[in-house]
């Protein structure tokens, strides 16, 4: 959905092997260990498998959008991942299958904000008990100049986040806010927590440019939780069954003597479905753009950076609440006293349509300030503050405020 629908964080690719013994416990890759050398052995079978719990607790402590609001929450989402790669046991290269499991109990944190974007990214209406993604994903060739293991063509299918597929960035990972982790302007994203059944294809031709093209299931547009459910209506013929389209280019360059390490990419996305505009009518789909970058302004030892980016959304004026997205951010990874923990700032402004039946008068700007304390190689804590002036884009004098504590453990 769009307006309010949260970007979860990419759910990590599954850790390597380790031995439990190879240094500290504060220094292991996962919380849990190498699970007595089981996690090794799974590993050499072509399995690798993952946990991560994310909890967060959060205080409102300034709303004018919804008054006399003041409350604390707590929030939960827990991902479980699976990869099994078939080359190691079968010997089919390139060959994959994903599970991807998720839990979460619901709290529509926005609710006592009163805000549009959502600003916590794993927030959702309701409790979540659901296969969010089970996918084939096969790969051929090697893409010239690319790093090892960077295939030239892939096709993958099944139930998939668009959101691991298009319009994320890098260095947006780092926030907690929606708005970092996609445009809200998309309508009926196919994203957390409705993940939707499609087919994508990727082409990395060079070195610098890549392609990805995807066709999805699109009646999460129309309210259904397409989170739990399975390949219907993807193939429906049905006129009143959308589907969504997505494509998008991006072109990336590594760091050298003239310059950093960057990327922009682009891409334009279509709801094929009925929808309902906003002066009560209705038409037979629609569409928008999107576009977003960054570029390391500084490196220094150890892999320290200090990178901006920025976003850009646009959608139909007539259908979507939310027009059009500007959103710009600047991180430091690797903080002079600490170089394992980084800060960052973002804004995210959107434009809402003008229309008094949906008290959509103005634009809601979220400004969000975030310290990232890496507490050990599997515990990360986020400090975030955030200050979001006319939430939901209403009249009301006042604007919300909101301190967030995230604890992230990889087990």
């Amino acid at each position: 959905a769009q307006g309010g629908a949260p970007a979860a964080p990419a759910v990590p690719t599954p850790s390597p092997a380790f031995a439990d013994h190879a240094g500290s416990w504060r220094d292991w890759p996962t919380a849990s260990g190498d699970w007595g050398g089981l996690r090794t052995r799974l590993a050499d079978a072509g399995l690798s498998i993952g946990l991560q719990v994310i909890s967060e607790a959060s205080q409102v402590a300034r709303n004018g959008a919804v008054p006399d609001e003041r409350r604390s929450t707590t929030r939960t989402l827990i991902d479980a991942t699976a990869v099994f790669a078939f080359d190691k046991l079968t010997g089919w290269p390139g060959a994959s299958i994903g599970v991807h499991g998720q839990w979460s109990d619901g709290d529509a944190a926005s609710h006592a904000t009163g805000d549009i974007q959502g600003w916590s990214n794993i927030s959702t209406e309701t409790d979540l008990r659901q296969v969010a993604e089970f996918w084939v994903q096969q790969t051929w060739g090697q893409r010239p100049g690319g790093a090892e293991g960077e295939p030239l063509l892939r096709l993958k299918a099944g139930k998939v986040d668009a959101g691991t597929e298009y319009d994320s960035l890098p260095a947006a990972g780092a926030f907690i806010h929606s708005s970092a982790g996609f445009s809200p302007t998309i309508y009926g994203f196919p994203t957390f927590p409705n993940p939707a059944m499609g087919v994508h294809l990727a082409v990395a031709p060079t070195s610098r440019w890549s392609a990805t093209a995807g066709y999805m299931d699109g009646s999460g547009a129309d309210g259904r939780q397409t989170g739990v459910t399975g390949i219907d209506p993807l193939f429906a013929s049905r006129a009143n069954t959308g589907k969504f389209m997505i494509g998008q280019v991006r072109y990336a360059w590594p760091r050298s003597a003239r310059s950093e390490a960057g990327l922009v990419q682009v891409g334009a996305w279509h709801h094929s479905g009925p929808v309902a505009r906003l002066d009560g009518g209705e038409q037979q789909g629609t569409s928008g753009m999107f576009a977003q970058g960054q570029v390391d302004l500084w490196h220094g030892a150890d892999e320290r950076t200090v990178t901006l980016f920025a976003q850009w959304g646009n959608a139909d004026r007539q259908v979507s609440p939310i027009n059009t997205h500007l959103a710009m951010g600047l991180y430091f990874a690797g903080l002079p006293w600490r170089g394992a923990d980084g800060a960052g700032l973002y804004v995210s402004d959107v434009s809402l349509t003008a229309d008094p039946a949906d008290g959509h008068e103005r634009g809601e700007t979220a400004v969000e300030a975030v310290y990232t304390l890496q507490a050990t190689a599997w515990c990360v804590l986020k400090g975030d503050l955030q200050y979001i002036f006319h939430p939901g884009g209403g009249d009301e004098p006042g604007h919300a405020a909101v301190a967030d504590l995230r604890v992230i453990v990889t087990f």
